[in-house]
């Protein structure tokens, strides 16, 4: 590898070059990008309006922004490697993938913006009657997610199915409790995680199994590696959501795991033995080894298929390399360097892309 290019770290180049992709997206998304954007706009009137439990939507217009750009920075800000992935798509996809994208996150916010169950079931509902206006002749809410989706779902003629599993699984799992077994995070991963790549691979006219099949494994490693990374937050809270069958057969407790996340995060000196120390380090081990597991079964899959529809899987690269510095802290979860973004997640996205080693 060479570190200099023309004098410059390689390092400096890669940035120079996604910088450029998104303020190529930024500027393209002033102009009308889609001929679907003067339909919805004629049928939109009710812009401001209350949409989903009374609160009225700042328009993407009154903050000088486009629909576009709004998705793009609501997945910069909360999804922030998924959004370098969508940078280094085809140019074609990009917008489409901001949309599936953004939709995802708001979905994903839902249990964080409130914990009354009620009004939470209230903002499910909302995109579900959103998603029946959709794909009906009736014009989406005047949400900009909504209709920068309603875009990409004609642009890209993508399924239904896989957009309403991405709201039911959330639905389903909205009390948040702790997992009965690893393969109930698989399966979770599979419905809440696997179908934005589906839908991706399908906005690309893929039609494969084996593709599926790939896309399959990166959603599972994406949803175990998520699970690892939020146990020190939701530990903090008095949450744990780790497999139960994991944690009996480590003869630990979630109240346990909840006291060392506190301890850990407060400094409240709470009493826990190097004994519970080492059990939670334990399935933190097996839960990345079942996510390496994936991501094997992945590489072995997709590492045939064209640059074009290898972008999808680049997600991948952000799941190793957190656990690859896992590893290096000995499966400590709590180390605080595994809670700093990776500064250099940016040029691994791009180098394993280039260099086809995703």
């Amino acid at each position: 590898m060479r570190p200099f290019i023309n004098g410059s770290p390689v390092f400096w180049h890669v940035g120079k070059y996604l910088c450029r992709v998104e303020h190529k997206l930024w500027r393209r998304s002033v102009r009308s990008i889609s001929i679907f954007s003067w339909a919805t706009a004629a049928n939109l009137g009710a812009a401001g309006k209350a949409t989903s439990g009374g609160a009225a939507i700042t328009q993407p217009s009154q903050m000088g922004l486009t629909d576009f750009q709004y998705c793009m920075s609501v997945v910069k800000k909360a999804d922030y490697e998924n959004y370098l992935c969508c940078l280094l798509l085809p140019k074609e996809l990009q917008q489409t993938a901001f949309a599936i994208r953004a939709f995802n996150v708001e979905l994903a916010q839902i249990k964080d913006i409130t914990r009354d169950k009620l009004i939470a079931q209230m903002r499910f509902q909302f995109w579900k009657d959103t998603l029946e206006r959709i794909y009906s002749t009736a014009a989406p809410p005047a949400s900009p997610v909504a209709k920068e989706l309603f875009r990409a779902v004609r642009r890209g003629n993508l399924s239904k199915l896989w957009l309403r599993r991405l709201i039911d699984s959330r639905l389903d799992n909205l009390p948040g409790k702790p997992f009965p077994s690893v393969d109930a995070i698989d399966s979770y991963s599979e419905n809440s995680v696997a179908p934005v790549l589906y839908l991706l691979l399908e906005a690309q006219a893929v039609k494969d199994v084996q593709a599926d099949h790939a896309a399959s494994h990166v959603g599972k490693a994406m949803g175990l590696t998520t699970v690892i990374r939020s146990i020190p937050f939701l530990a903090s809270r008095g949450q744990v959501i780790l497999p139960m069958d994991l944690l009996m057969k480590n003869d630990l407790s979630a109240e346990v795991v909840s006291r060392i996340g506190r301890g850990v995060e407060k400094n409240a000196g709470i009493p826990v033995t190097e004994r519970d120390v080492a059990a939670l380090t334990e399935v933190v081990f097996e839960l990345a080894g079942k996510a390496n597991l994936h991501i094997e079964k992945a590489r072995s899959i997709y590492s045939a298929f064209p640059a074009e529809v290898l972008s999808v899987y680049l997600p991948i690269v952000p799941c190793r390399a957190f656990l690859d510095r896992l590893r290096e802290e000995d499966f400590d979860i709590f180390k605080p360097r595994l809670r700093r973004r990776d500064g250099l997640i940016g040029w691994k996205l791009w180098w394993n892309l280039n260099r086809r080693t995703i």
